[in-house]
């Protein structure tokens, strides 16, 4: 039986059964030789790059039989980073030379296992006293997937998992110095993440599994995703055989149509088999439906052990999360709170960013620390209750003015034109979460004054709040007024019936005669 015969008997069963068929032949093929299957997806298992980095020759069998039969089979790609079509084996033999040992390798594209898509097969064959080359030569090949992989951050797309370059680039140059976070929340992330990857043997003394989970809370755009960019630097980029896999859906496309459990599923498997990794679940809180709850629950606290897995999340509503997910310690053991910027945090965020704009303004000369100085008072005195996200938008939007107005020479005094735009941004851009004792200060104005303020500041949500309790105030003074009138209505009420009742006892009762 050649392998032709062994793929076409194979692919006539039952898929499960798929790989079990093909390893029985091959077995019945070489029944003196050594074999070391190996089921894995090609980016985890690159046999050909390895090979091509250790300088050996690989030959692929091309026997044609006839004009349509052939042992090896290829599927062409295209490759936007290349912008060209590149082909790789499907299905075919490969043999080559390693450590003065011939291998003969057969690959097949099969579907994988329950929790994983099409994977390859590969067989080692060779001859040899024991299997100890061959195993060797695997341990080699997964070395280098891990030591040097072409990219470390990976990202779940329905269903498959791809290589993320662009996000690897952009959180090459993060720093934690282009944040402004509280020292709290920056140092206490540190401090976490870094203490788990070196605490391996520590968690197995106390007879633990060597797993954490962190959450980041709060508004959106208040530097929870920049946060996570500078973690995965720090512990994907800068270890050797670390992994960062990015999720924003668990959503999957497939045989399985789509199936949200499924995915989650898979996210887990996948993670297991990279530890140890960091794994971002980004808007936990929209990804979380009812369907995939408790699936989600039994993959990150359940028998399955999440060893050397850390476990990162955000949320932008808490309060969309199930009690039994984000107040368990056992999935997720410390929770950071991103509040809006405070005044101080405000000004180190416009200090930063003033000099990004700054240095596009050629005709400033001298005037760098005055200009400077003005652009910071006028944001942050501006921006209270702006999130981070609005703060640079408006600082690129400064910019791209400053650039539009230097291409039309248009001849204004750079001072004057960035605190004017300044001034134009901050009345433009809505806070997100307005501070509750401005609003306070409100408070004492009458219901129609309420009402105005309401619309002139455009639904604001603490003035709905405000509003609204103000309402419920109002309606618990009414109703105790009405309660209290009734209650001294009843009171006189019975107050007539006794009058009445103690007359009446008077009249009808026997007068004593003298």
């Amino acid at each position: 039986m050649d392998y032709f015969k062994v793929l076409d008997s194979a692919f006539g069963q039952n898929t499960f059964y798929m790989t079990f068929n093909i390893l029985k032949n091959l077995y019945q093929l070489h029944p003196t030789e050594h074999h070391i299957p190996i089921l894995d997806a090609p980016h985890d298992f690159p046999l050909l790059d390895y090979l091509s980095k250790e300088g050996i020759d690989v030959q692929t069998h091309v026997r044609t039989h006839g004009k349509h039969t052939r042992d090896t089979y290829s599927l062409y790609s295209y490759s936007t980073r290349d912008q060209q079509i590149q082909s790789r084996m499907s299905h075919g033999i490969l043999s080559f030379t390693y450590g003065g040992i011939e291998y003969t390798v057969y690959q097949a594209a099969v579907q994988g296992g329950a929790l994983n898509g099409p994977e390859n097969l590969y067989d080692l064959v060779f001859n040899a006293p024991t299997s100890e080359p061959g195993e060797a030569l695997a341990n080699a090949v997964y070395a280098f997937s891990f030591l040097q992989p072409p990219t470390r951050i990976w990202e779940y797309q329905f269903g498959d998992w791809v290589p993320n370059e662009e996000l690897e680039e952009s959180i090459k140059d993060m720093s934690w110095d282009d944040i402004v976070l509280s020292p709290d929340i920056k140092e206490g992330l540190k401090r976490d993440v870094e203490n788990f990857f070196s605490s391996e043997e520590e968690y197995k003394k106390l007879g633990v599994t060597w797993k954490r989970g962190i959450i980041l809370l709060g508004p959106p755009g208040n530097g929870k995703t920049e946060s996570i960019k500078v973690l995965l630097k720090d512990s994907v980029l800068r270890k050797k055989n670390y992994r960062g896999l990015y999720v924003k859906t668990f959503t999957t496309h497939g045989p399985r149509g789509m199936s949200p459990q499924y995915g989650v599923q898979t996210i887990f498997s996948h993670a297991r088999r990279h530890a140890p990794c960091v794994l971002v679940l980004e808007d936990l809180d929209a990804m979380l439906t009812n369907a995939v709850k408790s699936v989600f629950l039994n993959e990150l606290d359940g028998l399955a052990t999440n060893h050397g897995i850390l476990t990162i999340a955000t949320s932008n509503y808490p309060e969309k999360i199930d009690k039994a997910i984000i107040n368990r310690p056992s999935r997720f053991d410390v929770k950071y709170t991103y509040e809006l910027p405070t005044m101080d945090e405000r000004k180190q965020f416009a200090e930063i960013w003033s000099k990004k704009v700054i240095s596009a303004i050629v005709p400033l000369e001298g005037n760098f620390l005055s200009v400077q100085s003005n652009l910071v008072n006028v944001a942050t005195e501006q921006t209270e209750g702006f999130s981070y996200a609005y703060l640079k938008e408006l600082f690129v939007s400064l910019k791209l003015t400053i650039a539009h107005q230097s291409l039309i020479n248009k001849p204004e005094k750079w001072e004057e034109v960035l605190r004017e735009q300044i001034s134009n941004l901050a009345k433009e851009i809505k806070p997100a979460e307005p501070k509750e004792d401005s609003e306070d200060k409100k408070g004492d104005n009458s219901q129609n004054d309420n009402q105005v303020d309401i619309k002139q500041q455009n639904g604001k949500l603490d003035m709905a709040h405000t509003s609204f309790w103000k309402k419920c105030l109002q309606s618990e003074l009414l109703s105790e007024t009405l309660s209290i009138s009734i209650l001294l209505l009843l009171l006189l009420t019975l107050c007539n019936i006794f009058i009445l009742l103690v007359l009446g006892v008077y009249l009808v009762s026997p007068r004593q005669t003298t």
